[in-house]
């Protein structure tokens, strides 16, 4: 039943609450990495809408996407039919890792699935050191209900970058009143979150 409100509200802001206490600090500098980077743009409007922007001092992106009208090979998941298996994959109350997994092998199939086809079963070469394969190994099962309004409030209907059409606990979010120093670091191959997406 965990929604994406639990991550910001829970996770983030409790966080930086909690930082801010053990240290004594009125403000801290935080990093946001791919999804939890999301998450942390939509913190920092729900902060900022609160009138609590001064909780964080600056906020560091790194292939975080914020505007998902340009997201890349993922939008290829996001139709009707493709919805409804994700749906019904994650019936139980939580999608599975293996999933999650399979999903980037596909977006990088010559990389992560024909390459060792060829070389290892066809040709019986050993396997080539790859990082992304650790990456994909390392799998986190979600909850179903926030990975499907992931998928459709940010990726299909890209609903964040569009003032007031988000809530979180109830505060509508925006994020054109962040003011926050922010750093924005974008990979130029990545293929989850293109360099346009993260920008």
């Amino acid at each position: 039943d965990i929604r994406w409100d639990d991550y910001i509200e829970r996770g983030q802001i409790d966080a930086i609450d909690t930082v801010r206490d053990v240290l004594g600090v009125d403000a801290v500098h935080t990093i946001g990495y791919c999804v939890a980077g999301t998450t942390l743009a939509a913190t920092l409007a729900v902060l900022a809408a609160r009138g609590e922007a001064g909780k964080v001092a600056s906020a560091t992106f790194f292939t975080a996407q914020v505007d998902f009208a340009d997201a890349g090979d993922l939008n290829l998941f996001i139709g009707d039919e493709q919805m409804d298996l994700i749906k019904s994959l994650g019936a139980d109350g939580f999608l599975g890792g293996r999933y999650m997994a399979a999903t980037f092998n596909l977006l990088r199939g010559r990389d992560l699935i024909w390459n060792y086809v060829t070389n290892n079963y066809l040709l019986g070469k050993d396997y080539a050191p790859f990082d992304l394969l650790h990456w994909n190994g390392d799998t986190t099962n979600l909850p179903s209900k926030w990975h499907l309004s992931y998928l459709t409030d940010l990726y299909r209907d890209n609903l964040l970058v569009q003032p007031g059409a988000m809530t979180v606990m109830g505060t509508p979010i925006d994020l054109t009143t962040v003011a926050t120093p922010s750093y924005i670091q974008a990979g130029r191959e990545d293929h989850i979150a293109p360099m346009e997406s993260v920008w």
